[in-house]
């Protein structure tokens, strides 16, 4: 669910930002505008665009934006479209590290007991190499506490019922 919900976050910004971009190159009219050097200006109203396609074109560089992909091919044509390009792109910046952040910590709870094994597999690993054991007996006892930990209960039992009340 929080990755679901961090995907509509960016759903929203991305709707934001394209609208905002949009708004921009809109508001200067007779000027040289991503709008009129985009694809011949196949995104302006008096050559046929529809709302849809100008939305399309939009959220396109928008989301280009975010995730630093940026094909470049919609680039701004004038000072205000490159102050607001600045801006996306240090929100894109903030937000696509977020994003990264959250869903790797995400990754790194699904699986806890997983952790706690790997864990416990290199301090076997570790004392094996601290002793200088040969590589088939290293192998012998890694193989070993493999199997023993995967059958241990991933949690104490013991340690839970003694902090009960």
């Amino acid at each position: 669910m929080r990755a679901l919900g961090q995907v509509l976050g960016l759903l929203y910004i991305m709707h934001i930002l394209g609208c905002f971009w949009f708004y921009v190159a809109n508001g200067h009219e007779g000027e040289d505008t991503w709008l009129t050097s985009y694809d011949d200006g196949s995104g302006l109203s008096e050559n046929g665009a529809t709302v849809e396609t100008q939305y399309l074109y939009s959220i396109y560089w928008a989301l280009m934006t975010l995730t630093t992909v940026g094909y470049g091919d919609i680039t701004p044509a004038n000072n205000a479209e490159r102050a607001y390009a600045l801006m996306s792109l240090l929100i894109g910046a903030i937000v696509f590290g977020y994003m990264l952040s959250s869903i790797g910590d995400l990754i790194g709870s699904l699986d806890k007991n997983g952790g706690k094994l790997q864990e416990r597999l290199d301090e076997v690993k570790e004392f094996t190499r601290w002793h200088k054991m040969p590589p088939d007996l290293a192998a012998r006892v890694r193989k070993y506490y493999e199997y023993f930990y995967s059958r241990e209960r991933p949690s104490d039992d013991g340690e839970i019922l003694a902090n009960l009340a």
